[in-house]
C-alpha cells in the first residue's frame, strides 16, 4: 500500500493594512505568500524534477460576509521561488463601491503539497481634494463677517456621477484654520458644501493669511489638507481740500488717502480724473 506524504500550504498576508487601498481606475498590488506548514516555501526541485506552483487570484466586486469569491482577475499567476510571493497589480474598477472587497488566494495543490484557498480583506477608498471659490472671493475686510466656504469632492477620475468636477462627499468634518488657529469645524452637506462666517478683528493686520482646511478622512475617503492665502483688506478714504478755483488758474489738487483706522496710506497710485462741468444757461 502506497501512502501520499504532503505537506500542508497556506497563504500569508500583508501585514501593512496601507498597502491593502486601492483607488477607482488605479492599480493595487494583490499579493500573499504561499509556505507550507513548516514555514518554507514550496520546493521547486524535487527528487531530481522541477517543479513550479500558480495560484489563481480573485477579486470580489459585491463584498458581503459570506459572498462569493468573485471574479478571476488575470491568469494564474506563478510563485516567485525566492519568497513565495504571488502576485497581481489589477486595475479597480471605474464603478466598484468603496469599502472592503474580499481577495481570494486559490491554490489547487499537487503531489507534493496540499490545495489551499484564503481570503484576505482590502479596502478601495477615494481621494478627495478641497474645492475653493474664486480668488477674488478669498478676501475680506478687517471687522467684518468674512464667507469661508468650499467643497469637499472626490478626484474626478475617481468619480462616477461627476467625471468633470467630481462627486460631493456629504456627512463629512472639515476643520478649518485660520494662521494656525482653528477658527471652525463644519459638516458638509449633500452638495459636499461648508461654509463658515468668520469677523475679523479690527485690529488685524493687512496682508495674506494663511487658511488650512483640514480633512481627516474615513474608512471610505482618504485625509487631505488644502493651504491658501486668503488677504485681509482695508476700506480706504480719500478726502479733497475744498477749494475756490478760477478759470485761467492752475489748479492745486491736493488729499489724503487713509485707511479704516485713519491712518495715512503711502506708496498708493491714485488716478486724478478731470471731468468738465456742463454749460449752465
Amino acid at each position: 500500500m502506497e501512502i501520499d506524504v504532503k505537506r500542508i500550504t497556506h497563504f500569508e498576508f500583508e501585514l501593512n493594512a496601507t498597502r491593502k487601498v486601492g483607488h477607482r481606475n488605479n492599480p493595487v498590488k494583490l499579493v500573499a505568500w504561499l509556505k507550507d506548514n513548516m514555514g518554507e516555501i514550496p520546493s521547486m526541485n524535487i527528487r531530481g524534477h522541477a517543479y513550479f506552483y500558480q495560484a489563481t487570484i480573485y477579486w470580489d466586486k459585491t463584498w458581503t460576509i459570506d459572498d462569493g469569491i468573485g471574479e478571476r482577475v488575470g491568469p494564474p499567476r506563478t510563485m516567485d521561488r525566492d519568497s513565495g510571493e504571488v502576485s497581481i497589480n489589477y486595475v479597480v474598477d471605474p464603478d466598484q463601491i468603496l469599502g472592503p472587497a474580499n481577495v481570494t488566494f486559490r491554490f489547487p495543490g499537487d503531489d507534493y503539497y496540499t490545495s489551499v484557498q484564503m481570503t484576505d480583506i482590502y479596502y478601495v477608498k477615494a481621494e478627495v481634494y478641497v474645492s475653493l471659490p474664486a480668488k477674488e472671493e478669498l478676501q475680506g475686510f478687517r471687522g467684518q463677517n468674512l464667507d469661508i466656504h468650499g467643497e469637499l469632492r472626490i478626484v474626478p477620475d475617481q468619480s462616477i456621477d461627476d467625471p468633470q468636477l467630481g462627486d460631493p462627499v456629504s456627512g463629512e468634518f472639515i476643520k478649518i484654520f485660520w494662521n494656525n488657529n482653528q477658527i471652525a469645524n463644519r459638516r458638509t452637506d449633500f452638495k459636499g458644501t461648508f461654509s463658515v462666517d468668520y469677523l475679523i478683528p479690527s485690529t488685524h493686520e493687512l496682508g495674506d493669511v494663511l487658511v488650512t482646511f483640514v480633512y481627516d478622512g474615513q474608512s471610505l475617503y482618504e485625509p487631505i489638507t488644502l493651504y491658501a492665502n486668503y488677504t485681509v483688506v482695508s476700506e480706504t478714504y480719500i478726502t479733497l481740500a475744498d477749494q475756490k478755483v478760477y478759470k485761467g488758474d492752475w489748479v492745486y489738487i491736493n488729499g489724503t488717502v487713509k485707511d479704516d483706522k485713519g491712518q495715512p496710506v503711502a506708496n498708493m497710485p491714485i488716478y486724478i480724473i478731470w471731468k468738465r462741468a456742463p454749460e449752465i444757461g
